[in-house]
């Protein structure tokens, strides 16, 4: 069987660790431990192979390095909040990221990246417009 990888976006308080694992559950077990705070998965990101979780993870922790608090810990601000909703800024800002000199990233793995963060903001757009269609009738 064919590993799976996955990045995480684990909340905890207001704060929110954005990683990588292969099993999830048994990651949010092993931070729980010692943990008075409950920590819950808010999403999750399935990721093709080993190379693109390692370089995933790494783009989204350089894209929001602003909101670090500790290592893979960040606020948990609207920024994250609407990458993990699907917003399209977040796109356009790795796309900036992905072409500065020094920052070398995989084709493969840019490739995959740039497609999940289109299928995200593809699908909010088409939710926001099916929300405002469905006030429209509303007010009709």
């Amino acid at each position: 069987m064919e590993k799976q990888y996955y990045i995480y976006f684990l909340k905890c308080n207001g704060s929110v660790k954005i990683g990588k694992s292969t099993n999830i559950k048994s990651r949010i077990c092993n931070l729980q431990v010692g943990n008075p705070e409950m920590i819950t998965l808010l999403h999750k990101i399935k990721c093709n192979d080993r190379y693109a979780v390692i370089e995933v993870e790494r783009t989204l922790h350089t894209v929001f390095a602003e909101f670090s608090t500790s290592g893979e810990w960040f606020v948990l601000t609207n920024e994250i909040k609407d990458f993990i909703n699907g917003s399209h800024w977040l796109c356009e800002r790795i796309i900036k990221l992905a072409k500065k000199p020094g920052q070398p990233m995989c084709e493969s793995a840019w490739n995959y990246v740039h497609d999940v963060l289109i299928d995200k903001a593809n699908e909010y757009r088409y939710n926001r417009i099916k929300l405002e269609s469905e006030q429209i009738k509303l007010v009709i």
